[in-house]
């Protein structure tokens, strides 16, 4: 064997010898790759595929944000001895606040949502309270009665209302409400 001679094969009956080009030489492997791809491709035959029909499922959307609308109510100096509805709302919600000041303390708080009773309180019950809930505070500073009422949501209605046992001067109700929908 002469070991300084290279030996060259002829594949596909291709003359190949006299290719210097390295860039030549690769574009013309690739292409005789093809070519070799091809015929393999058509001598073996290849099952033909069912196509069968399967169920999509589409996702609903995402769904939009629901609109909300705030509400307040800020009465100043009224004098009653009525029922006075502070808030009624006939749809889900969100009560952020409600504050009472009075210079009586002779009312009850009615609140309702989603048509239970949840506070049927006199100022004086809801004041005693007042030392063990968070979302409850009612005091008297001067004379003058505060009460104030925290954060409660709802999913259908909500009314909170004020009945004086008697005539009483309320200095300020104030209410801060949103609705959904």
């Amino acid at each position: 064997m002469n070991t300084g001679e290279v030996k060259r094969a002829k594949p596909l009956g291709l003359d190949l010898s006299g290719l210097d080009d390295p860039a030549l030489a690769l574009v013309l492997s690739e292409e005789m790759a093809r070519n070799i791809g091809e015929e393999i491709a058509k001598r073996v035959a290849l099952p033909k595929r069912e196509i069968v029909p399967r169920e999509v499922v589409v996702q609903p959307a995402m769904p939009m944000m629901e609109r909300k609308r705030s509400h307040t109510v800020d009465k100043v100096d009224y004098t009653t001895s009525d029922i006075y509805t502070v808030i009624e709302s006939p749809g889900p919600g969100i009560m952020k606040e409600c504050t009472v000041r009075s210079t009586s303390k002779n009312y009850r708080l009615y609140i309702e949502a989603d048509s239970a009773e949840k506070i049927h309180r006199t100022f004086a019950e809801l004041q005693a309270l007042s030392s063990y809930v968070e979302s409850i505070d009612a005091f008297e500073v001067d004379g003058t009665y505060i009460l104030r009422i925290g954060e409660m949501h709802w999913r259908e209605s909500f009314r909170l209302v004020l009945r004086p046992l008697e005539e009483v001067s309320f200095q300020n109700i104030f209410a801060l409400w949103e609705e959904y929908g």
